[in-house]
């Protein structure tokens, strides 16, 4: 019968076949009948058949062993998890966002342009709308304010009028005046001289 050569040297020399005193050194040592198989290069069923059962104390501690390794393992693989994830959470944070130059987005985003080009267009045309309706207002009053200049020009032109009325009535009251005073100057030489006119005034 032909053995696998990778075997455990115990001394200077490979064992080639079955030694039931190697596997009890081994199992001694702490090793299960699993472990001494593949240390030895035998097959699990040739271990069992010369050393038989591995103890129950044994299979109790190896099992303690295994579950407090995968629970240490799953501890790890969740921390693992937890800080990978913090470092994608933080990545994203920091990282700004990729542009998308899909055609979609490229669409959307010139569509976007040309809204906010429409809404800026939109607002200047109604900052001038208020400044043509503030110019219309201003306009308004004015042409308010001509037609009281007009009427206050025609009521200073009436008043004007009526003046120089009043001055032509009055310069023939002192035209009138005047011939009264010399008429009576008049007399009043002739009187003086004893030639007092007979016709009344």
């Amino acid at each position: 019968m032909m053995y696998s050569v990778n075997t455990v040297k115990t001394s200077s020399n490979a064992i080639y076949h079955p030694d039931p005193k190697v596997f009890m050194e081994l199992r001694n040592a702490g090793l299960t009948n699993a472990e001494i198989a593949r240390k030895t290069g035998f097959n699990y069923n040739t271990v069992l058949r010369y050393i038989g059962l591995q103890p129950k104390k044994l299979t109790l501690a190896i099992r303690k062993q295994e579950q407090a390794s995968r629970a240490a393992r799953e501890t790890v693989r969740e921390n693992y998890a937890e800080s990978v994830k913090q470092e994608n959470n933080n990545t994203i944070k920091a990282t700004p966002a990729v542009r998308d130059f899909s055609p979609e987005s490229c669409y959307l985003e010139k569509a976007r342009a040309i809204v906010k080009r429409h809404e800026e267009r939109m607002a200047h045309a109604r900052k001038l709308s208020e400044l043509v309706n503030q110019a219309r207002r201003v306009l308004s009053e004015a042409q308010e304010n001509m037609k009281n200049a007009e009427q206050v020009c025609k009521d200073a032109q009436l008043n004007l009028n009526k003046a120089i009325e009043e001055s032509r009535k009055a310069e023939n009251t002192l035209a009138c005046s005047r011939f009264i005073y010399a008429c009576a100057a008049e007399y009043v030489k002739s009187y003086s001289r004893g030639n007092a006119p007979t016709a009344s005034l």
